[in-house]
């Protein structure tokens, strides 16, 4: 949750491609998403938005606005509540 939390406080996210993160970071759209345990990839990360204000305005808004969009509690209940309809169905 931590990572949503960044995003919806319009921070750009810089992580390892481990677990779900690739689902919740667009990678060089609301991030950077790096090998695991290489710390090299997530220090030109950080490195790369200290010194790009834009690109960091830029994924600090489209992370807002993804966290907002896709992992919103009223999305997230549309998404189970379609999930029990469509088990109903079955």
């Amino acid at each position: 949750m931590a990572i949503l939390d960044a995003m919806a406080a319009a921070k750009p996210i810089v992580a390892s491609a481990a677990g779900s993160v690739s689902e919740l970071v667009a990678h060089d759209e609301t991030g950077f998403i790096g090998p695991p345990r290489d710390d090299t990839a997530r220090a030109r990360g950080i490195v790369t938005l200290l010194k790009e204000d834009g690109l960091r305005q830029r994924m600090s808004a489209a992370g807002r606005a993804r966290a907002a969009d896709r992992f919103s509690i009223e999305r997230m209940t549309q998404d189970i509540q379609a999930v029990y309809a469509r088990a109903l169905r079955s």
